[in-house]
């Protein structure tokens, strides 16, 4: 009798263990810069108990195993950490791509080697990092240049942000068109200036935001500059030449 209680306790805690609920992952793509985001938040449901060691996935693009770690932060939320000097798969050419997982696998399953994710699912929108040309040689006039070419690569229409020293602000005091992936535009607002504090002096970009959060431009010196501005001297343009010297980013 004994022995037959024992014989139907081990089997009932083996079907336990083999059902495993499935894992869902919520259909909410996450915008990441390429090289500088160094965490992925992925939310769903059905991690389980452990603390995310147990937890291998299988993405595509391919990342590999080693190149990541994952934690479980909730009870719906795991979060994919990039080790150092590794990064989110870009194709080359493209300047965004979308990342998804395609299989969850978990240690503490009955079958460590089972699939348990009930289907593939974007987790994320990896776009280019971007840089901006420094331009300590530009010069701008306060009012009299009414146009600022802004260079640097992975520009983004419709989704590029700057972040000035001093503050200037889209659709006040400037208009912005994003040309291609290496020109943003800027057109000066009908009684406005490049430096809002009406001083003679460097126009920095502190951040740049391409659609996946702001990111900070050479903090130690306050940013990067884009052009030098002085005082109005008879309405003299702006010359524009390229230069190779490009900043790139910390998060």
């Amino acid at each position: 009798m004994r022995a037959a209680m024992t014989a139907r306790a081990a089997l009932l805690a083996l079907l336990c263990a083999a059902a495993t609920d499935a894992i869902s992952i919520a259909s909410n793509p996450t915008a990441v810069y390429s090289t500088v985001t160094s965490k992925l938040r992925i939310q769903g449901d059905g991690f389980g108990d452990g603390d995310g060691t147990n937890l291998h996935l299988t993405f595509v693009p391919a990342i590999k195993a080693t190149a990541y770690s994952v934690q479980v932060t909730g009870e719906k939320a795991i979060s994919v950490l990039l080790k150092s000097g590794k990064q989110w798969p870009l194709p080359a050419g493209l300047s965004e791509s979308t990342l998804y997982v395609t299989e969850v696998r978990s240690d503490m399953n009955a079958d460590p080697t089972a699939n348990l994710l009930d289907e593939p699912k974007a987790v994320a929108t990896v776009v280019a990092t971007p840089t901006v040309v420094k331009r300590d040689d530009r010069l701008l006039y306060m009012s009299a240049s009414l146009k600022l070419l802004v260079n640097g690569s992975h520009f983004r229409p419709k989704k590029t942000q700057f972040t000035f020293a001093p503050p200037l602000f889209a659709g006040v005091d400037y208009e912005m068109t994003v040309k291609n992936a290496e020109t943003a535009q800027l057109s000066l607002k009908t009684g406005r200036k490049w430096r809002s504090d009406g001083l003679p002096g460097p126009l920095k970009l502190k951040r740049i935001d391409t659609g996946a959060g702001p990111l900070r431009i050479d903090a130690k010196f306050g940013g990067v500059t884009v052009a030098e501005v002085q005082a109005n001297l008879g309405g003299h343009g702006v010359t524009v030449e390229t230069t190779s010297d490009k900043k790139y980013y910390q998060s």
